[in-house]
């Protein structure tokens, strides 16, 4: 994982679909999954772009895979560390960062976080802020 050129992410998506298609048409001899196979194989597959069994048929042979492409997303972004160890501490903050990222966020904690013991909210245009030289009115 040193240098080197990055993966292709949509060609390493593309393989994925791919290898599920062949699956499910060889080993579980699922009848779409041969004629997909075939519309593929012989360029025709405009032909059923638009058909919803075989969009709900792709959804349940291929599941999205966030880890797998957040692994090679992070793979990608660290390609170039020289240092196996601090290669690997750096994916690992990379990816906690992530999920940390993508945690439900407690509104109200986050609020009462923000706003400190006291805040002053002037309403009226001619308060005077305590300890301050500015006057408005």
């Amino acid at each position: 994982m040193h240098g080197g050129s990055g993966i292709d992410l949509n060609l390493l998506r593309t393989i994925r679909l791919q290898i599920a298609v062949a699956r499910a048409a060889i080993i579980d001899a699922d009848p779409v999954a041969k004629v997909l196979l075939l519309l593929i194989r012989d360029g025709r597959l405009n032909e059923a772009v638009a058909d919803p069994d075989l969009q709900a048929f792709l959804s349940r042979i291929a599941p999205a895979d966030p880890d797998g492409d957040l692994a090679a997303e992070l793979y990608n972004g660290h390609l170039w560390t020289k240092d196996s160890s601090e290669q690997l501490r750096n994916l690992l903050a990379a990816a906690v960062a992530h999920f940390e990222a993508r945690k439900p966020l407690d509104k109200m904690a986050a609020l009462v976080r923000s706003a400190g013991p006291t805040i002053q909210i002037n309403v009226i245009p001619s308060q005077r802020i305590a300890g301050r030289d500015y006057y408005e009115g």
